[in-house]
């Protein structure tokens, strides 16, 4: 049997790290995943409903900014806030972002 302390919740970052699963970094996600995180970085929530429209979740005009130029950034895809229209729920922008992605020495569809 374990005792109370075994039990006891840690500080995060203390501890033995054995075992534990590594860090993931936004590279290391699809395309779909990285603007899911982006969006969750900019509107500040914890979790994504893809099929929610952006401005049910809160983003205003500025955050839709945001969001543009991170995908922009961080999946180096061309995309315009004219898309987020056109793909108004974050599933359908992310899967538009996916589309367009193309892996470094490959040229997109």
């Amino acid at each position: 049997m374990a005792s109370v302390a075994a039990l006891t919740p840690q500080p995060i970052g203390s501890g033995d790290r054995n075992g534990l699963p590594v860090e993931v970094k936004m590279s290391d996600l699809g395309p779909y995943e990285q603007v899911i995180g982006i969006v969750r970085r900019v509107l500040q929530i914890d979790a994504v409903d893809p099929r929610a429209d952006f401005f049910d979740l809160g983003a205003s005009s500025l955050a839709l900014l945001q969001i543009v130029e991170l995908v922009q950034e961080e999946c180096a895809v061309s995309v315009s806030v004219t898309d987020i229209f056109d793909a108004p729920d974050v599933d359908s922008f992310a899967s538009l972002v996916a589309d367009r992605f193309s892996p470094v020495g490959q040229l997109a569809d």
